[in-house]
C-alpha cells in the first residue's frame, strides 16, 4: 500500500508469496516503513456471517545503516615545476574529481593529507599543502633549488563505524616539485665592445638550458632562451649549459648581461650587472705627467648622449692608470678586443713591449712586442697590420717552432691573432708613420725608400707592393714625413711636413688619384691629421693658416675650397675620428675661440663638433668630459671609432 523514503531503493520493496520482501538499496542511509495487505480468493456472502478476504494493514520497518565510503581524487600532474626564489607558488585544480564519497556523504569535509622527501635541505619555507577545493601552495625556501617526492593521502570526517573508510583507497598518490635554479653569470667576455655592435660576448656561468632535457640549439625550444644586453636583445650563436656565446646589438654605455629561460609558464633570469661596456670612441695619448700614456673610452656611462651622437664624455678604466710607461700612439678594435701601441714597455702591470691587447679588463701582449715604437694600426683582410720605428718582432712562447724567435720586419709587420708575420711577403727597411686601408689597398708612408715603396710611401693591392707614382714618373713624398692618411673613393690624400709629391712642389697636402699627383693648400704648419667625414677632407695640425686664410689648427676641404670648422681649436691637433654626422679631435689645446670651458667643462686637448642634420644647427665645440679623471689626461695623440 505504501512505502515511505522511496529514496533509499532503487526499486521499491517486493514481498513474495514465501513472505520474502525483496529490495535494492541506493547509496543511502535511512528508516523505510512498509505497509502492505493481504488479499485471499474466498468468498465474501452479503448476509451473515459475511466473511473476509482482506487482511488488516501490516507494517515493519527496514532500516538502512551507514557506512563510510572512501573518499577518492586525481592529480592533476606528475611533475609542478617552479622557479628558484619565486615566492609562494599556488596552482589552482591540482587536485581534480574530489569525491567525498556516496551522494548521502555531501555534508562531509575532506582534509588533504602531504609529506615530502628531498635532498635539498631547507627546500620549503612553507611546505607543500592541498586545500579542500584542489589548489597546491607552498614556498621555496631562499636560494634553494632541486627536486623534493610529495605524498598525498586523502580523508574524511565521515569515520570508521560499521566497517566505514575514511581514508582514500590504494594508499598514498605522489608528485614531484621540481625547484629549478636561476641561471648563475659569472663572467662576460670581453666586457669592452663596439657601440656599433657585432661584438660576439662569451657568457660563461652555470644552469643556463633547463636540466631536465637535452637542449639542440638547432631546436625551436632554443626560442625560449634569450640573451640581452642592457635593454636589448643579444642574438644567440650556441647556448650550453655552463657557456653562451651571442652577437652584440648597437648600444651605448656600461650594460647589465641578463641570460633568461621561458620554460612551463614562468622565467628563470640571472643577470651580471655592469657586465659589458659599449664605447663609440677610442682615446689615448700622454698622461699628465709625461712619463705614462692614458686610454679612454667614450662616451662615459655617466653622461651617454645618443647612439647617433653620443656624448661628448669619456671615462678611463682604473686598472689602467697609468695605461702605460710611455705614450700611447695608435688604438683600435680586432678580433674583439681593442688594440693599442705606442712606446711603452709595460701596460698596466703586465710587460708588453710597445703593442698589446686590452679587453676591458685584462692586457696581453701581442707575442712578446717590438723592439721599436709602433706608431699605426689598420686592418688588411683578416690582418692586423701594425707599423712604427722598430726593426724586429717576437713571435709568442707558444708559437709554432716555424714562427718561434725573431722575424726581421723592419717598420712593418702584420699579425694574424697568433703570430707575426711579414707583410706581403717582405720586410720594409725604414720607419712607418701611418697607414690606411680601403679594403683592397692597403697604404703605408713614413722614412723608406726601396724597390715597389720608393720616397716614403707604398701601396700594397693584395698581391704584390708598388709605389706610389705620376705618370711621369714622379713617385711618393719628399722632404718630409708623411704624418697622416685618407682615401675618398680613388683618390689619396696625404698630409705632414713634406715639401714635395710625385717629383713636384706640394708644401704639406698633396692628392694622388691613381695617375697623377696634386697640390692643394698651402697650410703654415705641418699636417698631423687626415679624416673624411660624409665626403669632406678633414684636416688638422700646427697650422694657424691655409693659403692665407686664418684656420685654427682644422679646417674642411671639398671640392676646391676650404671651409672653417667652427672657430677651430686653440691648439695642435694631432688626431680626428669620425662617427656618424660629428668629428673628434684630439691634440695639444686648453681652449676654444678663447674660452678654456664650455658649460662649465674645462677644455682638456680632446673636443667634439657635429654637423647639422636634419635641418638643425651645428653643435658647436664640446670638450670631452673627463670627469673625474681629467687631471690625468695629457696631449691625446689618437682617437679612432670603435
Amino acid at each position: 500500500l505504501n512505502v515511505t523514503n522511496e529514496n533509499l531503493f532503487v526499486d521499491p520493496p517486493q514481498l513474495d508469496f514465501a513472505g520474502n520482501v525483496v529490495f535494492k538499496t541506493m547509496d543511502r542511509s535511512g528508516t523505510s516503513v512498509i505497509s502492505f495487505l493481504l488479499y485471499d480468493d474466498g468468498e465474501v456472502l452479503l448476509v451473515p456471517p459475511y466473511g473476509n478476504s482482506v487482511s488488516e494493514v501490516i507494517s515493519f520497518s527496514i532500516m538502512i545503516t551507514h557506512t563510510n565510503t572512501a573518499p577518492d581524487f586525481d592529480l592533476a600532474n606528475a611533475v609542478v615545476h617552479s622557479a628558484e626564489d619565486s615566492g609562494e607558488v599556488e596552482v589552482a585544480d591540482f587536485a581534480t574529481n574530489i569525491s567525498k564519497g556516496t551522494g548521502d556523504e555531501v555534508w562531509q569535509q575532506v582534509f588533504f593529507n602531504l609529506s615530502f622527501v628531498s635532498n635539498t635541505v631547507g627546500i620549503f619555507d612553507v611546505t607543500p599543502e592541498i586545500d579542500s577545493s584542489g589548489t597546491l601552495r607552498y614556498r621555496t625556501g631562499l636560494d634553494k633549488y632541486g627536486m623534493a617526492t610529495v605524498s598525498v593521502r586523502m580523508s574524511d570526517n565521515g569515520g570508521t563505524f560499521n566497517n566505514g573508510v575514511s581514508q582514500n583507497e590504494g594508499g598514498a598518490k605522489t608528485f614531484v616539485i621540481n625547484v629549478l635554479p636561476q641561471p648563475r653569470i659569472d663572467s662576460v667576455y670581453p666586457i669592452l665592445g663596439s657601440a656599433q655592435g657585432g661584438t660576439f660576448l662569451t657568457i660563461r656561468g652555470s644552469f643556463f638550458t633547463p636540466p631536465t632535457y637535452e637542449i639542440d640549439v638547432n631546436s625551436p625550444e632554443c626560442a625560449n632562451i634569450e640573451i640581452t644586453v642592457g635593454s636589448s636583445a643579444c642574438r644567440s650563436v650556441s647556448i650550453e649549459e655552463f657557456q653562451a656565446i651571442c652577437e652584440s646589438q648597437p648600444g651605448l654605455g656600461l650594460n647589465n648581461v641578463q641570460l633568461s629561460i621561458h620554460e612551463h609558464g614562468f622565467v628563470r633570469s640571472g643577470t651580471l650587472p655592469k657586465a659589458f661596456y659599449q664605447n663609440a670612441v677610442i682615446l689615448g695619448g700622454d698622461g699628465s705627467d709625461q712619463e705614462g700614456g692614458f686610454l679612454a673610452v667614450g662616451p662615459s656611462e655617466f653622461y651617454l648622449g645618443s647612439a647617433q651622437e653620443p656624448a661628448a664624455s669619456a671615462r678611463l678604466f682604473d686598472n689602467l692608470k697609468p695605461l702605460a710607461n710611455r705614450r700611447v700612439r695608435a688604438a683600435l678594435n680586432y678580433n674583439q678586443r681593442l688594440i693599442i701601441g705606442g712606446s711603452f714597455s709595460r701596460a698596466g702591470h703586465v710587460p708588453a713591449y710597445s703593442i698589446a691587447s686590452f679587453d676591458g679588463e685584462a692586457i696581453t701582449p701581442l707575442g712578446s712586442g717590438t723592439d721599436g715604437t709602433v706608431n699605426s694600426l689598420a686592418i688588411y683582410g683578416e690582418d692586423l697590420v701594425v707599423g712604427g720605428t722598430f726593426t724586429k718582432v717576437f713571435q709568442p712562447l707558444s708559437a709554432s717552432s716555424a714562427a718561434s724567435g725573431i722575424l726581421q720586419t723592419g717598420g712593418l709587420a702584420t699579425w694574424d691573432g697568433s703570430e707575426w708575420q711579414l707583410m706581403g711577403g717582405l720586410a720594409l727597411l725604414g720607419v712607418v708613420t701611418s697607414s690606411i686601408s680601403n679594403g683592397t689597398r692597403l697604404y703605408v708612408s713614413g722614412r723608406f725608400n726601396d724597390v715597389g715603396r720608393q720616397n716614403n710611401l707604398g701601396l700594397y693591392d693584395g698581391t704584390s707592393w708598388r709605389s706610389v707614382c705620376s705618370m711621369d714618373g714622379g713617385c711618393g713624398v719628399t722632404g718630409g714625413e708623411v704624418n697622416a692618411l685618407a682615401v675618398i673613393r680613388e683618390n689619396l690624400f696625404v698630409g705632414g711636413g713634406f715639401t714635395e709629391a710625385g717629383g713636384h712642389q706640394s708644401a704639406r697636402l698633396a692628392r694622388w688619384d691613381g695617375r697623377q699627383w696634386y697640390s692643394f693648400g698651402t697650410p703654415n704648419g705641418d699636417v698631423n691629421a687626415l679624416a673624411v667625414l660624409d665626403g669632406q677632407l678633414l684636416v688638422g695640425g700646427d697650422f694657424t693658416m691655409i693659403e692665407g686664410v686664418s684656420f685654427n689648427h682644422i679646417a674642411g676641404y671639398r671640392s676646391g675650397s676650404w671651409q672653417h670648422i667652427s672657430e677651430g681649436v686653440g691648439g695642435s691637433v694631432y688626431t680626428i675620428a669620425v662617427l656618424n654626422s660629428c668629428l673628434y679631435v684630439g691634440g695639444d689645446f686648453t681652449e676654444i675661440a678663447g674660452e678654456s670651458a664650455v658649460a662649465e667643462v674645462p677644455i682638456k686637448n680632446a673636443a667634439r663638433w657635429c654637423v647639422a642634420v636634419g635641418g638643425g644647427s651645428e653643435s658647436g665645440w664640446l670638450p670631452i668630459d673627463w670627469g673625474d679623471y681629467v687631471d690625468e689626461i695629457g696631449v691625446c695623440t689618437i682617437i679612432s671609432t670603435a
